[in-house]
Parts: C-alpha cells; sequence; structure tokens
C-alpha cells in the first residue's frame, strides 16, 4: 500500500493492528499503539512527501481510533543498490497494538471450535484489491482486465471504531467461539487460516457478500458481460477492505449475537457458510463450485509444498 498511497498505509496499519486486539476479545477503548517507521532517504523531496502523508494519516487515525501512540522507532535512510543505483526501500509503517482485558478467560482464538456452528462475515466489503496479495500473484494483465477501477484499500474511521467496539464486547460476553481478522489475502486467506488452525473443514458461499460500490465500482455488465462473475467473485474472496472479521457463532447463540451487534450499530452481518463435518475446505457461489480441496491439500501449501 505504501508505494500506491502511503496515508492509506498508514491508516490501514492502524486498523490492522485493532482488528487484530480485537478479534482475541481485546478493548480498543483501552488501548495503545507503538510505530516504526521504515523509510528510504528523508532529504530526497518525494520521500519526505510520502512520509508526511503517513505521519498525517497516523495523526487521524489516532484522533479517529482514541488509542494514543505511547511510543515508536523510526529507521529512516533506509536504501539499497540495484543496477548501479541507490534505490529506497518500499515506505512501510508497522503498528503495534496493546491493551488491558480483566479476564483472559474471555478470549479466544481463531481455530475452529464445532461442527455445525456458522460463520459469518462482519464488515463492509468493497472493491479494494490494489496492492493486495492478490494482486502481487496474479498475472498483472489479468488483473488491470478484471479490476480496472481497483483501490487501495481505505478505512472508514467511525464505522471501523464502531465495529470493533462492539464485536470486542460480543467476544468477552462469550458470544463468539472464534474469530479471525480479515487482512492480506482476504476471505479466502482467513478462511483456510480458520480452517488450518482446527483441521476442519468449512463450507462457503459468497452470494450473500454484496460489494459497496463506493469507492470505485466493478466493470459493468455492459461493460464486459464475460469478466463481471469472476470479478466479483475475486472481489469478495479476495479484497483486503479493512474492519471486517469472519467469526464463529453457535447457533443457539446467533439471534443473541445478532442482536447484540445491530443494537449497537454494526449492520454489515452476513452469513457466508459452516464448520462442516467434513475434511473439506469448500466455497461456492450458489450452485457454482469455485474451490474443492481437502484440508490436507490446504497444510501441505501452507507448509510450501506443490499443492
Amino acid at each position: 500500500y505504501g508505494r500506491i498511497d502511503p496515508y492509506h498505509m498508514a491508516v490501514n496499519a492502524v486498523d490492522e493492528a485493532l482488528r487484530n486486539l480485537t478479534a482475541v476479545g481485546g478493548d480498543i477503548t483501552h488501548a495503545a499503539i507503538l510505530d516504526n517507521f521504515c523509510w528510504g532517504n528523508s532529504t530526497d523531496p518525494q520521500q519526505l512527501g510520502m512520509l508526511v502523508r503517513a505521519v498525517k494519516g497516523c495523526y487521524d487515525a489516532v484522533l479517529g481510533f482514541g488509542t494514543p501512540f505511547i511510543s515508536g522507532k523510526d529507521s529512516l535512510n533506509n536504501e539499497y543498490r540495484a543496477n548501479g543505483e541507490r534505490l529506497p526501500v518500499i515506505p512501510t509503517l508497522v503498528i503495534s497494538a496493546v491493551g488491558r482485558i480483566d479476564d483472559a478467560a474471555q478470549t479466544v482464538d481463531m481455530s475452529l471450535k464445532t461442527p455445525g456452528n456458522l460463520l459469518y462475515l462482519v464488515g463492509t466489503t468493497r472493491n479494494e484489491l490494489a496492492g493486495s496479495y492478490y494482486a502481487e500473484i496474479v498475472d498483472q494483465g489479468s488483473f488491470a482486465t478484471l479490476l480496472p477501477y481497483t483501490t487501495v484499500p481505505q478505512v472508514d474511521i467511525p464505522h471501523a471504531y464502531t465495529t470493533m467496539k462492539t464485536l470486542g464486547e460480543a467476544i468477552r460476553q462469550g458470544l463468539v467461539r472464534a474469530c479471525h481478522d480479515l487482512s492480506e489475502g482476504g476471505l479466502a486467506l482467513s478462511a483456510a487460516e480458520m480452517s488450518l488452525a482446527s483441521l476442519q473443514g468449512v463450507t462457503l458461499d459468497l452470494r450473500h457478500i454484496s460489494i459497496t460500490k463506493h469507492p470505485p465500482q466493478l466493470p459493468s455488465e455492459e461493460d464486459n458481460p464475460d469478466v463481471l462473475p469472476s470479478a466479483v467473485d475475486i472481489v469478495r474472496l479476495f479484497s483486503e477492505s479493512p474492519s471486517r472479521f469472519l467469526v464463529e457463532i453457535a447457533p443457539e447463540q446467533l439471534g443473541t449475537f445478532e442482536k447484540y451487534m445491530r443494537i449497537n450499530g454494526v449492520e454489515d452481518i452476513i452469513y457466508v457458510g459452516t464448520v462442516s463435518h467434513t475434511d473439506r475446505f469448500i466455497v461456492r457461489d450458489g450452485e457454482e463450485e469455485l474451490i474443492n480441496l481437502g484440508v490436507a491439500e490446504l497444510q501441505e501449501a501452507w507448509k510450501g509444498g506443490n499443492s
């Protein structure tokens, strides 16, 4: 993200740090953060301008989340030589979040717990794949054709604060069995990691995930009817829109969970699947099957195999 827009990179870094804290049951109203800038030569006007943009992102995030910076570190003038040139590192900001929780027994992890439990996506999905993991690994020509209007993820700070505060409270009340934030790789990677953490299968259905049209839209059917369906599923699976979570809910607690979230201002709660009784990782869009892999295959790929 830093190459595209250091401002949004910085706000995303704060959002992700607080997202990780929330996902285990932390309370972002009792949290603090630390920064670590890794940057190029700040005497270069372009590098300095990018640094100013990142600092402005930190400032806006701190005020919006009400979360103070208590310390930090700046590592500037990081360059390397290539082809006889001195080149700056990719502008990078690491944010660490720390928080307080009264009872560690109220925390959860990301491992799936019980077959038959429900999986819900919390948060808004947008066409935000610029700078994403998906953009890095696919053919650039295909990416540009399918997603010509995509942007770097952009945090709606008031919405993010409400989502994280409320979800953290729901976890501490025992309404959530497992939780994982969505970050690099989006929904697909987060669901796979939850499956791997427990070696249990998952069945996802993407059809209920709507894509918010602002910022930029997907191509319309009139523009290119052949690429639209696959582009929609790519966004649903791999968008890195911030402030999102995948949660496991026991069926008997679903009504209480939904009521608690909605009464506290969180409307973006979408049923996306179940923890399955099989050892398969399955993703569908309605009747169309998109992914069907054994959990053992996922594990082999995760370990660096050829699956």
